[in-house]
């Protein structure tokens, strides 16, 4: 499978991220991620996407993880 570099994350794939990672380790969020949004990106990638939208379980568990649709697109 080949990776894709410099990607460009739909909204989507950022939505995805978000309702999933509190839910699933990263491995497993990497593999779902890159089943439903071929060609895929790699663990490294999807892990400093993680970090640069400030997805964490504390900031999720706690509402802080919410993001406007204008956020969103931003990102």
């Amino acid at each position: 499978m080949g990776f894709t570099h410099g990607h460009k994350y739909t909204a989507e794939e950022v939505d995805f991220i978000i309702d999933n990672y509190q839910n699933f380790d990263v491995k497993t969020l990497s593999a779902m991620f890159n089943s439903m949004f071929p060609p895929g990106v790699s663990l490294k990638a999807l892990k400093a996407r993680i970090r640069a939208i400030g997805v964490t379980k504390r900031n999720l568990q706690k509402n802080f993880g919410t993001y406007t649709q204008e956020m969103i697109d931003w990102l």
